[in-house]
């Protein structure tokens, strides 16, 4: 399992578990996020995660990535996920990271 905070991926069964929830992804969307944990706090540049999810035909997919973050980020905030964030850099890429939460006591 990949686990950052609420956030899990089991990368054998290609699922992901907000709170232990299932949250249903597509193929893509599943690939995009995977890729992103396993590089948790990383910037991944949009071209390393274009090749990465749709390999060699990376000019025809710009739009389509952001489409994806998009459709991912609204998913986990819909599971409630509430401690990791997927970021746009600009002008650098996307992170997936853990917030700081500050404790209300």
């Amino acid at each position: 399992l990949i686990e950052i905070g609420d956030l899990k991926l089991d990368p054998v069964k290609r699922k992901v578990f907000v709170c232990d929830r299932l949250v249903r992804m597509t193929a893509k969307e599943y690939a995009i996020l995977e890729y992103l944990a396993t590089n948790q706090g990383m910037i991944i540049n949009q071209g390393e995660l274009i090749q990465h999810t749709w390999g060699d035909e990376e000019a025809l997919f710009s739009n389509s990535l952001r489409t994806h973050i998009y459709v991912i980020r609204r998913k986990l905030k819909e599971a409630g996920l509430k401690d990791v964030e997927l970021t746009n850099i600009v002008n650098q890429g996307y992170c997936l990271r853990i917030l700081e939460i500050e404790d209300p006591s």
